[in-house]
């Protein structure tokens, strides 16, 4: 019964793989067509999660735009093996 179910599980991943497009997407497959250029907002921040890391925060709202026009990617660590990370929306007050 085991045999069965492997072989079964084998034969999906096999078709499975076949309709997988090739290649790894990339971002520049994806340009953004709207650049920001405006003064960016300040970040609202709310929660205490917010409050702990408000000056990462400060400093990500005032860097220019890395994501999809007018976002900044930001991180920061947090240990040895951690890393933390947040979108800011640069536009958006």
């Amino acid at each position: 019964m085991a045999a069965v179910s492997i072989f079964t599980f084998g034969l999906y991943l096999a078709l499975f793989n076949q309709n997988a497009p090739s290649g790894v997407p990339k971002f520049e497959d994806y340009r953004n067509i709207e650049e920001w250029s405006g003064p960016n907002a300040e970040p609202k921040i709310v929660t205490r999660a917010e409050r702990m890391f408000r000056t990462r925060l400060r400093e990500a709202a005032r860097q220019a735009p890395n994501f999809a026009g007018h976002y900044r990617f930001t991180t920061w660590g947090c240990g040895s093996n951690c890393v933390l990370g947040t979108m800011v929306d640069l536009k958006n007050r």
